[in-house]
């Protein structure tokens, strides 16, 4: 080995000889930091997860809390519903002396049409549908079934009048011109709760002498010129 070898290899020698001196002092150095880290740390992480045990804790809480309440709440609810069919089981479903009311009406005048309309949601407004389609069809009376009014529908939004005796639950939509409102309309003297004249006053005639209470009329500009509805509201 020459003398200019000799010097390469020992300069080289030491470089690397540097190279890991230094090398392991920043292995020391990187390895304190990290302990440092870790014991500086500590609290911190310890502090974030008794938070987070904590607000898991309440939320679970409050879960449990919620599906209590719920479980009440429908508890509640079955019990109304079954307290509400008992009701409605002792209360029997409205019924209309049939051979009264075409007695009332098979002399008066025929409307062009009666449209029947009844709360979707009540059995008992549908069987007062069908027995009133049972005596117009017995007097030759034109009806014709409308679509059931569900609780939202603007037929149902303001139930008919209440009287001392009560309220049939039954509504006449009448249309503008119609006969039979008022005293003006008849004879002096005359009834209007009797007057079978006109179709209106003889079916308001029929449905107070057969249910005994009086019934609420309001005007309906949609209606043709001859034609009803009569809405019949849950009891």
């Amino acid at each position: 080995m020459t003398d200019a070898e000799f010097a390469n290899a020992e300069w080289w020698s030491w470089f690397w000889g540097e190279v890991e001196h230094w090398s392991f002092l920043l292995v020391i150095v990187f390895l304190a930091v990290e302990f440092a880290a870790l014991k500086l740390g500590a609290p911190f992480k310890e502090q974030l997860d008794r938070t987070r045990s904590d607000r898991l804790a309440t939320l679970t809480v409050q879960a449990e809390t919620a599906k209590s309440e719920i479980a009440k709440a429908n508890a509640r609810t079955a019990e109304a519903e079954l307290q509400l069919e008992r009701l409605r089981k002792q209360v029997p479903p409205r019924q209309i002396d049939q051979h009264v009311l075409i007695d009332e009406l098979k002399e008066a005048p025929k409307p062009t049409k009666i449209f029947l309309t009844w709360a979707a949601t009540s059995p008992d407004a549908w069987y007062v549908a069908v027995q009133l389609a049972t005596i117009f069809s017995a007097v030759q009376w034109t009806f014709e079934y409308g679509e059931p009014a569900l609780p939202d529908s603007p037929y149902l939004h303001t139930p008919p009048g209440m009287s001392a005796a009560g309220s049939s639950g039954i509504l006449i939509l009448f249309p503008k011109g119609t006969k039979g409102l008022s005293f003006d309309d008849l004879k002096v003297g005359a009834n209007i709760f009797g007057d079978k004249t006109t179709s209106f006053g003889a079916l308001r005639g029929a449905f107070i002498k057969t249910l005994g209470i009086s019934l609420t009329a309001r005007l309906d500009e949609t209606l043709l010129p001859g034609e009803f509805r009569i809405v019949i509201f849950p009891r």
